[in-house]
């Protein structure tokens, strides 16, 4: 909760769209053109100002831009931190979703697959002699979980991803 109370004015100055969650913070607008990316530029510089009054320090290589796009050639604009240039990202993991520059859900199917794949390995190898009851009961609450995680937000559009996904309740079927 101290955190939480410490942090609580690290928004109040700031033009650009800003959410909170635990540790992390981003910080994101629309950039359109120069104005747009000095805008976004000064608010980052308010965020350094913020951590010298109170004396916590950003890790500007754990720091990343990330520009969501449909452009074929969109114009890139240099923010730095803490005088570092911030490293560009194609995609990023945030609170369990993987966000991609292009809005394509691809690479967080392929992790959700895979994570959900590696889990239910374990519960085969680890259960193998178990009841189909407690079986069930480990799948349910420890792989569809994570397949049906933020699914409101991410939910695959495309037979590729939505094959992905039920290749791995294929392989509970089958076992």
């Amino acid at each position: 909760m101290d955190f939480l109370v410490f942090i609580n004015d690290l928004p109040q100055n700031l033009t650009s769209s800003v959410k909170l969650f635990a540790d992390d913070c981003i910080v994101f607008r629309k950039v359109a053109g120069p104005e747009d990316a000095g805008m976004l530029q000064k608010d980052i510089d308010v965020l350094t100002a913020w951590q010298s009054k109170w004396q916590m320090a950003f890790n500007a290589q754990k720091c990343y831009v990330l520009r969501v796009t449909h452009s074929k050639s969109p114009k890139k604009f240099i923010y730095t931190l803490n005088n570092t240039e911030l490293a560009e990202k194609k995609e990023y993991p945030y609170l369990g979703v993987t966000l991609t520059s292009n809005w394509s859900w691809n690479s967080h199917v392929n992790n959700t697959a895979a994570k959900a794949n590696r889990t239910l390995g374990f519960i085969k190898r680890n259960l193998h002699s178990c009841s189909k009851q407690v079986k069930n009961l480990a799948y349910k609450s420890l792989v569809r979980p994570t397949m049906e995680y933020c699914g409101s937000v991410w939910d695959p559009s495309t037979k590729e991803l939505k094959q992905k996904l039920e290749s791995v309740q294929n392989r509970v079927l089958g076992s």
